[in-house]
Parts: structure tokens; C-alpha cells; sequence
């Protein structure tokens, strides 16, 4: 699944995107500071990481209780100066925004390894429009409308593909395209940003003479669509969110299809992606949820709002975090101080220091005990162990038993039976995969690494710009060799 890509302030104009797994990693590893300024697109504002990931920011002490064990355990803004008449035209024109907007909820925990795919790029090339603001009125990172003519990309196609085929970002010479799962070339390396397809469009850039053109590619490569708003998300269910106007102008958020054509008009304050057919929106400052004919589903009433996953989503109420179910019903009262999604019928939550797991009746299966702690997948969650000096990863099963001893840096989720596994230490270790008993079947050797899915996971040597980038099959021999 696609990550969250965040924006940060660490000391330059910024720099990202970067996965909101690798951020989470920065900020524990102490690379960047708790008080770094961070952004989404979709975000009114920079804020504080410490906003959005507490338990990032400070790492608990855990209590420590014994682990049932055979031995023991666990909205910059793209604003451009532009404005638009109205939201109910099709949108015709370029994009102002990044297309991976899978967005975490404020002050939720739990969050998932991923993406090694973060490009620079990006803010170099937004800062060439000369558009950057202050802080405090959102970064812009693209030209206006004026600036911005209509851009016809012709990539050259090699293969043709079904529109369902699984595509893979790869980069040569500097340029980003797409494969598919047997490593043959479907859409020409020839963009300097390329973000994973979703809903049947990517969104890509290119550098062009008068500055970076924006917009949406269907499978075949061809251009779908050019919006003309000032902000355009991400799809998912077939909708995506678009802004016309300010970040902070009130009522300019609303949703768009994948012909470019208004599905629900703009009158939000702010709104969040679709999740299992309904979507978070803000209505004067407070949080609810419409369906997607645009009707509010559950009437604004919270401080903060999630993305459903298996029927329930987080909400925050008096600053504490709960739950409720699709109609709206409190099904968990808000009073923990963080949360995490339900995933396979448990949700990480936060009880002072200490990380454990609830189920759908807000009880504790597992009792907070863990520094920090994972969602589950395919049966097995990992959790962090040990002292603020020498914390440790394993895995433990939805009973609480610790079935992988801690002894990892780093832990992913398990994907396709494999989960990534770091050694050697955050700031300099290597990263492998492992099986479910702990062992290595792909020895550490990548600098990052993300799950797998489709049969591939992408690996990459060296830093995150100028690093190669490539694939490995649940084997760990190459499919696409790492390059840059």
C-alpha cells in the first residue's frame, strides 16, 4: 500500500518527499529533532513532527511486565497564486500537488516501514518556481496557472500492458519510469518524479525550460488529465481530493473522478481521502465524514479524524483518541493518548508510556508493555523492546507471545511471508528479510528496502538521491538491477 510522503524543514527550504515510515525512523534515530517542521500536501500548515507521531518524538519507557512468551514479549502546501472560478468545471489543466496522499491521522501510532523511493527532486525543482513562501503561509512548490500551458508528454510506450497489470517505479540515468512484474520496461524511464499508480493514474513530472510541468499518466503512459486547482491529491475509491484557492480559504476542498470532472463540489475546510466509501472532511473546525455522493455520513463533531479500516476509525475527542463504527456510534471512548488502525481485528493504542492492543471492544488483548508497537500482519506484529539506550525489535503473535526474539534495529511488516528486518543499528545498519521464525532468507545487505508486493520488494545502496535503486524477488536475486 502507498505510503503517506512527507516534507521537511531540516535546515533547508526542505527537503522529501519522504515515506512517513522513513520519517518516523529519522526522527527515532535522532537524525532530525521532534520539533522539525513537517508537511503533507493536503496539510494547512508545517507543524511540529511531534504532532503528528508522539510516540516518535518520545520514545516510552515501557513498563515491564513479563511478555506472554515460550521465553517472553509485541495539510507545504502546494499553493499556487492562481485561483480558480469553479470547482464544478472539469479540471483541464496542470497539477499542483503530489499524488501519494495515503494520509496518517494526527497523533495515531503504529505506523508502517516502507517506501525507500523519496525524491529530492521534488523540492529542488519547486524551488526553481520561485514560489516559496514563509513557513507560516505554507510553502509553495509549483508556478501559477499563467506560468503553467497546457503540457502534451508523448512517452514512448514499449509494452502495452492490462490496465490491472502491476506497475513498479524504476529509475535510469536519472529519470524515473514504470515496469511490470517480469522486469520489462512499460513506460520509458523519461520523468523527474513518478509516484505509484492508484486508482489507474500516476502522478508525474517533468523539468521543462519555463519550469516542472504536472499532471496524471494512465497505465499506457498517456497523459489523463490536467487539473486546474490549486491543489490535486491522490486517488483512492476513485476519487481524489482537490482545493481551490488558499490553503486556509474556508470551504475549498472537494473531490474530483478520474476524468477530471467535479464529483463532489468544493465546500470543506479540509478533507482526507476515501476509506471503505466514506471520507474525513472539516467543517468549522470540526472533523466528520461523507459518504461519496458528497452527503455527510457522520455529522462533524471531532477534534481529529482517521481513515476507516475494518469498520472502525480513530477519533479524537477532549485530546484523547477512541473509536467509532461506520454510522458514527462510539464503539471505544476516546481516552488514550495515541492510536493505531485495526488490523487483522486489533489496534495498537497508547496507555501513558507503554504500547499494547485493543479489540474491537476497547479491551486490552495484549497489555501495554512495548516501547513501540506495530500493527498486525499476516499474524505476527513487531515490537520494540529494551531501554531508551539499547531497544530492540521482535515479533510477537495476537496472544502477546514473543514468537521472533528482539534482536533487530528496524522491523517492516510481513508481506508475502517475508518481513524486512534492520541489523547493525539505525544510522548505519543494513537491511534484509526475514521468514517467520527469524531467520534471514535475503542476508542484510541494502542501505533500504521496502515490503513486498506483487512478488518484488525494492532495495536500494546509498543515499536517497543520488542511491541506485532496484528490485529483488522472494529469493533476493534481481529483477531490476539497482540503478540510478
Amino acid at each position: 500500500m502507498t505510503e503517506t510522503q512527507w516534507f521537511y524543514l531540516n535546515p533547508e527550504p526542505h527537503t522529501g518527499p519522504v515515506p512517513e515510515s522513513h520519517l518516523i525512523e529519522l526522527i527515532e534515530s535522532g537524525k532530525i529533532p521532534a520539533t522539525t517542521l513537517i508537511w503533507t500536501p493536503g496539510n494547512p500548515s508545517w507543524e511540529p513532527a511531534s504532532n503528528y507521531f508522539p510516540s516518535a518524538a518520545k520514545p516510552a519507557a515501557p513498563a515491564r511486565p513479563p511478555v506472554k512468551t515460550t521465553t517472553a514479549p509485541a495539510e507545504p502546501v502546494a499553493a499556487a497564486p492562481s485561483a480558480v472560478a469553479s470547482a464544478e468545471k472539469k479540471i483541464s489543466a496542470v497539477a499542483v500537488a503530489s499524488a501519494v496522499l495515503a494520509l496518517g491521522l494526527i497523533g495515531v501510532g503504529g505506523w508502517w516501514l516502507g517506501s525507500w523511493q523519496t525524491q529530492r527532486h521534488y523540492a529542488k525543482l519547486a524551488a526553481q518556481s520561485a514560489l516559496t513562501n514563509s513557513v507560516e503561509n505554507s510553502v509553495g512548490v509549483v508556478p501559477s496557472k499563467k506560468e503553467l500551458p497546457k503540457v502534451e508528454i508523448k512517452p514512448p510506450v514499449v509494452v502495452q500492458p492490462p490496465a490491472s497489470v502491476a506497475l513498479f517505479r524504476v529509475k535510469r540515468e536519472g529519470k524515473w519510469g514504470f515496469m511490470n512484474a517480469q522486469g520489462e520496461i512499460i513506460i520509458a524511464p523519461q520523468f523527474d518524479l513518478a509516484l505509484d499508480f492508484r486508482s489507474g493514474l500516476a502522478f508525474i513530472l517533468q523539468q521543462k525550460a519555463d519550469g516542472p510541468k504536472w499532471g496524471y499518466i494512465d497505465e499506457q503512459g498517456k497523459i489523463a488529465f490536467e487539473p486546474t486547482c490549486d491543489f490535486a491529491g491522490s486517488f483512492s475509491e476513485g476519487l481524489a481530493r482537490v482545493r481551490f484557492g488558499a490553503a486556509d480559504a474556508p470551504r475549498s476542498w472537494g473531490y474530483v473522478n478520474t476524468m477530471g470532472m467535479a464529483a463532489i463540489a468544493r465546500q470543506f475546510d479540509a478533507a482526507r481521502d476515501f476509506s471503505q466509501g466514506l471520507a474525513a472532511v472539516r467543517v468549522d473546525g470540526q472533523w466528520g465524514f461523507i459518504d461519496k455522493q458528497g452527503a455527510m455520513a457522520i455529522t462533524p463533531q471531532f477534534e481529529g479524524a482517521g481513515n476507516f479500516h475494518e469498520g472502525l476509525a480513530a477519533v479524537r475527542r477532549g485530546g484523547r483518541w477512541g473509536f467509532v463504527d461506520t454510522t458514527g456510534a462510539t464503539l471505544i471512548e476516546p481516552k488514550f493518548e495515541a492510536v493505531g488502525e485495526f488490523s487483522e481485528g486489533l489496534a495498537t493504542a497508547q496507555n501513558g508510556l507503554a504500547w499494547g492492543y485493543l479489540d474491537r471492544k476497547g479491551e486490552w488483548v495484549v497489555a501495554p508493555q512495548f516501547a513501540w508497537a506495530d500493527k498486525f500482519s499476516e499474524g505476527l506484529a513487531g515490537v520494540k523492546l529494551g531501554g531508551e539506550e539499547a531497544t530492540l525489535w521482535g515479533f510477537i503473535n495476537p496472544a502477546g507471545r514473543l514468537m521472533i526474539p528482539p534482536q533487530f534495529s528496524y522491523v517492516g511488516p510481513f508481506s508475502e511471508g517475508i518481513a524486512r528486518a534492520q541489523v547493525g543499528g539505525q544510522l548505519a545498519g543494513k537491511w534484509g528479510f526475514v521468514d517467520k521464525f527469524g531467520r534471514f532468507t535475503i542476508e542484510p545487505r541494502f542501505d533500504s528496502a521496502e515490503d513486498f508486493h506483487s512478488g518484488l520488494a525494492g532495495v536500494m545502496f546509498g543515499a536517497e538521491e543520488t542511491g541506485r535503486h532496484g528490485y529483488i524477488d522472494p529469493v533476493g536475486k534481481y529483477l531490476w538491477e539497482p540503478s540510478n
